[in-house]
């Protein structure tokens, strides 16, 4: 494929001239074609049992409020930045309402710079280790949502919550880094059945209908100075390119 793309931009130079200039190519944007990973979502089910929320404060410092902050990690420059390509395939096209549904969801790195995603099933990776000053960890999701052709909006859940991802420096081998042109393959099982909870109640209609998968990351930090300790949440920004993908919900 890089040596046709090659061969229509230099139609007019000699064939020793076209590759020379694929090689070069190669060699100076370092392009890794290919999948570098594959996960089952479902395969070990999270046990957030352990995970629970722990104590906030350090030690002997009481309960004093930590100062939290938000904020987004983007990339700066018009022409730079992490840009994923997700791509959705179904086992079939037509579901009944409440089916469960094996996905296979591919993200790609079509951006210029490598991006590092959590990579662990284990909820631990987000329990803070004993006697540190600083800690971090980055937790990744799908967001899927069902549209019908009245644009009408129903969000969907993960079959369980071992859809969450967790990666942290102070965990070694839970995070991934995808370089540009690689590849990971997840899969996911999801209900078509729309979300339980008191403020998203919308009804699922019959007929044809779309899904729109998207990824989402976020990073949590801890930071103390003796009892002054600091929070924050913040999300990442993706260019995300995901094509919905067609369905139709049986009567």
């Amino acid at each position: 494929m890089l040596a046709e793309v090659c061969w229509s931009a230099n139609r007019a130079s000699s064939m020793r001239s076209t590759i020379l200039l694929c090689l070069v190519a190669v060699l100076s944007t370092r392009v890794h074609c290919q999948q570098i990973a594959e996960l089952d979502l479902g395969r070990q089910p999270s046990d957030t049992a352990d995970a629970r929320e722990v104590n906030v404060m350090p030690a002997g410092c009481g309960v004093a409020p930590a100062v939290h902050g938000d904020g987004v990690i983007v990339n700066t420059g018009p022409n730079k930045g992490s840009k994923l390509k997700i791509e959705v395939t179904l086992p079939k096209h037509t579901f009944e309402h409440g089916e469960t549904v094996q996905s296979s969801i591919l993200i790609r790195n079509v951006g210029t710079d490598a991006i590092v995603i959590p990579w662990s099933l284990d909820s631990n990776v987000s329990i803070r280790p004993k006697d540190v000053s600083q800690f971090a960890y980055d937790m990744g999701w799908f967001e899927l949502n069902l549209k019908d052709p009245g644009k009408k909006e129903v969000p969907l859940d993960a079959e369980s919550q071992s859809h969450f991802l967790y990666g942290s420096v102070s965990a070694p081998g839970s995070s991934l880094r995808i370089n540009p042109g690689e590849w990971v393959t997840l899969k996911l099982r999801f209900l078509l059945d729309q979300r339980r909870t008191s403020s998203v109640l919308v009804p699922i209609k019959t007929g044809d209908a779309t899904i729109e998968v998207a990824w989402r990351q976020a990073r949590f930090e801890w930071k103390a100075d003796g009892c002054a300790v600091q929070t924050g949440y913040f999300t990442y920004q993706f260019q995300e390119d995901a094509k919905p993908i067609k369905i139709k919900v049986a009567e």
